[in-house]
């Protein structure tokens, strides 16, 4: 079972003077008791409890904003400046795209590896932890080596199973300006040839995978070691195209 609701705002400017850009916000939030896909099946924690298992879904992305951006320079023929001369020529044309994206963070399954023998009906799969209250599940000083805090979970008492909900911690969010710039250059009355150089992830900016987060591996626990696992689209290291 799985419910899905968001609320969508849209800004726009047409082109105009030379400018038009576009902003959309969405806030969203996605809830289920399972997650799978074909030829799979789900394994609650405790089999006789469904209902136990409702929490965020691991594909729920609470906030995303999305801009983009197209400026045709002012240079050239028909343009406020140089409209004329080896100057216009050259700065003439250009046209500059951009967009940036931004989002939060996938949610984190927090669990932990248990005996059959300490469960009411033997089943290990998919266990959670306690919740210890009033701790924080982040560490004061968040980084990449240290993105959850051991001490707000606790090994569940034996013949018990954990209280943690699924899916309550969050990963790291994305972060990319994407950037293009082309030039139109006219060859006859009805042929023209466009220049571009396009730069996904311009500033580079690093976007992480998951932590790890079982507790029971007390060492790895809250340790992000990879990458988002992307190579194209949002999300991937800086790569730069040039094309004709």
């Amino acid at each position: 079972n799985g419910t899905f609701n968001a609320l969508q705002v849209s800004l726009k400017r047409r082109m105009t003077g030379s400018l038009q850009w576009q902003t959309e916000y969405m806030w969203s939030h996605a809830i289920n008791d399972a997650a799978i896909g074909g030829g799979e099946s789900a394994a609650p924690q405790n089999i006789s409890d469904r209902r136990a298992e409702k929490g965020d879904s691991q594909y729920d992305i609470r906030h995303t904003i999305t801009t983009n951006m197209v400026w045709q320079l002012p240079f050239g023929p028909g343009r406020p400046f140089l409209r004329g001369g080896f100057g216009g020529k050259v700065l003439g044309g250009w046209e500059l795209s951009m967009i940036h994206s931004a989002r939060t963070g996938r949610g984190i399954n927090i669990a932990i590896t248990r005996s059959a023998r300490d469960l009411p009906d033997g089943n290990t799969s998919n266990q959670r932890p306690n919740l210890v209250p009033g701790v924080p599940i982040y560490p004061e000083n968040q980084t990449i080596h240290n993105w959850l805090n051991r001490d707000a979970f606790a090994v569940p008492a034996p013949g018990t199973w954990g209280n943690l909900g699924r899916f309550i911690a969050r990963g790291p969010g994305v972060n990319q300006v994407d950037l293009s710039l082309q030039k139109t250059v006219s060859i006859r009355e009805s042929q023209r040839l466009a220049f571009r150089a396009e730069f996904f992830n311009l500033f580079n900016r690093p976007h992480f995978g998951l932590p790890a987060a079982n507790i029971s591996a007390a060492s790895a626990f809250g340790r992000i070691t990879s990458p988002a696992n992307r190579t194209v689209g949002t999300g991937t290291a800086r790569q730069i195209q040039f094309m004709a």
